[in-house]
C-alpha cells in the first residue's frame, strides 16, 4: 500500500479527548516499513509512528516526540505486535 510512497499520502489521528493530528506518510519500496511525521505547529511537539514488517509476520513499532524548540524526536514507547 505504501510502497515507493507516489504522491502525497496523508493520515489523520483523532480520539475522544480532543487530539488530532495530520501526518505525512512515506513507505518503502519493499512495503514492509511505514513512517507517519506529524507536521509542525509552533509551541507544540511532533510526533513520529514508525511500523516494520519483520520476516515472521511480527510488527515492530516506535512511536516518537520531538518536544517544541528541538531538533530530534526522542523515543517514547518501542513495541513488537505478534498474530497469535
Amino acid at each position: 500500500m505504501f510502497a515507493g510512497t507516489q504522491g502525497n499520502v496523508r493520515a489523520v489521528y483523532a480520539d475522544n479527548e480532543g487530539h488530532g493530528f495530520d501526518y505525512a506518510v512515506t513507505g518503502t519500496d519493499d512495503a514492509k516499513s511505514a513512517v507517519f511525521v506529524s507536521g509542525d505547529t509552533p509551541g507544540a511537539p511532533r510526533f513520529r509512528l514508525s511500523y516494520r514488517l519483520l520476516g515472521d509476520a511480527s510488527i515492530t513499532g516506535r512511536f516518537e516526540m520531538q518536544p517544541p524548540g528541538a531538533t530530534e524526536f526522542k523515543p517514547y514507547l518501542d513495541w513488537t505486535m505478534r498474530k497469535k
